[in-house]
């Protein structure tokens, strides 16, 4: 990525401010621990997902904006791995049984069809926005 070396200022009423402010994604914010912060009242605390210049940046250069929010993309590739995991034990055993032959061809080409489309549903789930 390119530095950022010029400076562009200009000023905005209050009302303006908000406006831009309200139209940035937000996310909850978490402690260190992953522990929800609450405020005073009891309410979970958000944070914005990007910088007002990074959103105003992208606005007026006509960029699609992606805000992601790191801890859940973590939690994704967690949940990817223990699925992806999942899906090869299971399709190993599945092998093991059909060699053995304690599960028929048809049955065999079943299950692992839907292990397949298993496979391709959590692809598509963990694909980034297009």
């Amino acid at each position: 990525m390119e530095k950022k070396s010029k400076l562009i200022s200009f000023r905005v009423s209050k009302e303006e401010y908000e406006e831009l402010s309200s139209r940035i994604p937000l996310k909850l914010k978490q402690d260190k621990m992953g522990e929800l912060v609450k405020d005073d009242e009891g309410n979970v605390k958000q944070i914005p997902l990007m910088s007002i210049s990074t959103f105003i940046r992208g606005a007026v250069l006509g960029k699609r904006l992606f805000a992601v929010d790191r801890v859940v993309e973590e939690e994704k590739v967690v949940a990817a791995a223990k699925i992806g995991n999942n899906i090869n034990y299971i399709a190993r055993r599945l092998n093991s049984a059909h060699k053995k032959g304690i599960v028929d061809q048809s049955t065999y080409e079943e299950m692992l069809a839907l292990l397949r489309e298993t496979r391709d549903q959590m692809y598509d789930i963990l694909a980034p926005i297009r």
